[in-house]
């Protein structure tokens, strides 16, 4: 008999799987190729495994026209492109006031909210150098749709969320607005401690979210239909040995006058082949370099990191691509807080990931604001990558971003 009933209840939850619609509610469409592969990799985690997945497909207007003027339309297409072609999506809308008639038209009856910066929310505040107002796009106001407004009668949970430094203490004054709305929610993981912070200073203690994995971790076991190295060599005209550099032009961590031309020498005398691959918002170009052809795809950006010798650059989403594929990098690293006289470089959520890989030798910090390291310093310190460690820790994410993917989706069957 207790045989018989546990089958039951596993017949009864194997039903109420197949018949739940799961909306997810992320940056799917943007110009930023780690939002794209997060995306695609929750997706895809889903879809394999039983659940019935489709992309809430919210593009707010103001937040597109950014992206419009910063990147070329044969980019953003790209973006666009790969996940229309992957994925199933509800009509695209712009306005909030819309999510209800959207989840009803699509017979959405959870949503998952996640993973990338969602509760990155700023201040409309005054810019004393420029003597100019600035005000955020939507996405990142409060109240808005990642924060679970608009839908608060629909079971939902949060996958991973991050805030990108995200100065919450500005917000006291609507805390149990915001901690009210967190509350709703089934669950909650994070990407990182200072979103934790956040999510614990805005429900006062009541939720400190566990500290979770990046879907891009499980990237491999959730989309394992890739390109084959030959054929990124062949279509990006690349040798069998290639490092990539990627750093920032106007803004951001931009590499000293000359460095990448004498990192670039020192690879010469090794018979390695060091190419330059810009952002979608442009990049800092160097005399001698090949840069990687645009517009670039997002799957074909991911194999051209995995299949590379290294990685050298900044951004968060290289460095765990190239953890997830166990190649060498060396990350200069842009994030943390900066006010005033106050420096948290530890706030940054790439060295969140580098202090729990134990690889934190491979970071540099400019928030931080050391010496910039020499290019032959980074090259040794590349010929001594411990690959197997890396690969350790790859397959320890790996598994615990599985876990948590399939926990929060057991977390919305149970409500």
């Amino acid at each position: 008999l207790p045989l018989s009933r546990g089958l039951g209840d596993v017949y009864k939850r194997q039903i109420k799987k197949i018949s739940m619609r799961i909306g997810l509610l992320t940056y799917h469409w943007v110009a930023n190729y780690g939002a794209n592969l997060q995306a695609l990799s929750t997706y895809c985690y889903l879809d394999n495994n039983g659940y019935n997945p489709i992309i809430i497909n919210w593009v707010p207007n103001d937040a597109l026209a950014d992206y419009q003027n910063s990147s070329s339309e044969e980019q953003l297409n790209a973006h666009h492109k790969f996940i229309k072609t992957r994925c199933r999506l509800t009509r695209q809308f712009s306005e909030q006031s819309e999510i209800s008639a959207i989840l009803n038209e699509e017979g959405i009856t959870h949503v998952l909210v996640g993973s990338d910066a969602l509760f990155n929310i700023i201040r409309p505040h005054f810019h004393l150098k420029t003597l100019s107002y600035s005000r955020p796009s939507s996405d990142h106001l409060f109240p808005n749709l990642y924060w679970g407004k608009g839908f608060e009668t629909i079971p939902h949970a949060g996958i991973s969320i991050s805030s990108q430094n995200c100065r919450y203490f500005e917000f006291l004054f609507r805390r149990n607005e915001i901690g009210g709305l967190l509350k709703q929610y089934s669950k909650i993981t994070v990407r990182d401690n200072w979103t934790q912070s956040l999510v614990s200073y805005f429900t006062r203690g009541k939720i400190k979210p566990e500290i979770t994995p990046d879907p891009v971790f499980a990237y491999n076991t959730n989309v394992p239909q890739q390109p084959n190295k030959e054929e990124i060599c062949r279509r990006f005209n690349l040798s069998e040995q290639y490092i990539i550099v990627c750093f920032d032009k106007e803004r951001g961590l931009i590499s000293p006058e000359g460095w990448v031309e004498r990192l670039n020498k020192e690879y010469y005398k090794m018979g390695i082949k060091v190419v330059n691959m810009l952002r979608p918002v442009g990049g800092q170009q160097f005399k001698g370099i090949e840069d990687i052809q645009m517009p670039i795809d997002p799957m074909d950006w991911y194999c051209l990191i995995k299949y590379s010798h290294a990685y050298i650059g900044v951004l968060m989403h290289p460095i765990i691509v190239a953890l997830h594929n166990a190649i060498p990098f060396f990350s200069f690293d842009q994030y943390g807080i900066r006010m005033g006289l106050y420096k948290n470089y530890k706030s940054s959520k790439t060295y969140h990931i580098l202090r729990e890989a134990n690889l934190l030798d491979y970071h540099w910090s400019m928030v931080k604001g050391d010496k910039f390291p020499e290019p032959k310093d980074v090259v040794d310190c590349l010929n001594r990558f411990p690959k197997q460690q890396c690969y350790s820790f790859a397959i320890k994410m790996n598994i615990r971003c599985i876990n948590n993917m399939e926990s929060l989706a057991q977390s919305l069957i149970n409500i």
